[in-house]
């Protein structure tokens, strides 16, 4: 169960899903039926793509992973700590994207990591 296609069906069986939810989302927004002026599908969109790119960092972590566990350059400690920083990049990245996908404004935040990357840098 450590192979790379196994571990990435979650992922793929999620986008599967989320594409069909889209496409029966565009579908109901053609219909010309009295209920479907009171949805907001604007709101739709953004979770479908939020939900969307969660998945896609899911997929990318694991791969990143299954990489990391393969190298056979690296000692174990060395592993670790790659598997360490990959995982808080994937994560970092992922909360930026989900965050800008809600509209919110992820300027200052990343100018406060920045900062606080300095400050740890210099101590």
């Amino acid at each position: 169960h450590l192979t790379l296609p196994h571990q990435l069906r979650g992922p793929v069986e999620w986008l599967g899903i989320l594409l069909s939810l889209y496409v029966f989302k565009v579908h109901l927004r053609s219909i010309d039926e009295p209920w479907t002026k009171f949805v907001d599908w604007g709101l739709i969109d953004v979770w479908l793509k939020a939900a969307g790119s969660i998945v896609l960092f899911v997929a990318l972590y694991r791969s990143a992973m299954r990489g990391i566990q393969l190298a056979t350059a690296l000692d174990e400690t060395g592993r670790g700590l790659v598997k360490k920083v990959a995982a808080a990049v994937i994560v970092g990245i992922g909360v930026v994207t989900v965050l800008s996908q809600f509209k919110i404004d992820v300027g200052p935040l990343l100018a406060s990591l920045g900062v606080a990357g300095i400050a740890v840098a210099l101590a």
